[in-house]
């Protein structure tokens, strides 16, 4: 007579569900192994490449729109590079020949003009391109009223060329190539900071 007892009931479950997932296992072993081969050889799947060319698309597409906004930057500084050497040019060849007795002179030539220590109603020109200056009798109203729009009385005496401006710090501005500071004065400090803010 077969004795059947609950050790020996648990252990027939366990053979059962043994018989029944180590086949499982190794079938899904194998599958998943065979699919590995398969897809290593085979490449991606359609869907993957789908993906990765949705990907790729828009990379390109945004990399034409910063090729594109670097072109229109490229246009911009071109075209401004352009335009201030249209600028130089004219102020080159359009600088007004100023005459005052025996002394002629184009103006864009002129650094700043001072007067003379000893005696005001000498003024003295200094100039850009050379350490040499000029001294000419006369009102600074009447040299302004040769000069261009580049140059300003700043103080009771000196013009300057603003297009010679350095540096600016407070009231005191530094042209180029000059060591000693200009001061502006406060009658005139309005004047010269719409006309910088314009330059």
């Amino acid at each position: 007579m077969i004795s059947i007892t609950y050790e020996s009931v648990i252990s027939h479950i366990f053979e059962i569900i043994a018989l029944i997932l180590v086949p499982t296992l190794i079938i899904g072993c194998i599958y998943f192994f065979v699919l590995g081969i398969y897809r290593f050889f085979k490449g991606k799947t359609k869907k993957e490449l789908s993906e990765a060319n949705a990907k790729l698309l828009e990379e390109n597409s945004q990399l034409k729109d910063k090729n594109a906004e670097l072109s229109h930057r490229i246009e911009h500084l071109e075209n401004e590079i352009l335009q201030k050497e249209h600028q130089l040019k004219n102020n080159l060849s359009s600088s007004q020949l100023i005459n005052f007795s025996s002394v002629k002179l184009r103006s864009n030539h002129i650094s700043y003009i001072t007067s003379d220590d000893g005696n005001s109603r000498i003024k003295v020109f200094h100039y850009t391109d050379n350490p040499n200056t000029d001294s000419v009798y006369a009102k600074f109203d009447d040299i302004l009223a040769q000069l261009d729009g580049n140059f300003m009385q700043i103080n009771k005496h000196h013009i300057i060329n603003l297009l010679e401006i350095d540096k600016i710090q407070g009231d005191e501005l530094y042209l180029k190539n000059v060591k000693n500071a200009f001061l502006i004065s406060d009658t005139k400090r309005e004047e010269f900071d719409e006309r910088i803010s314009k330059m």
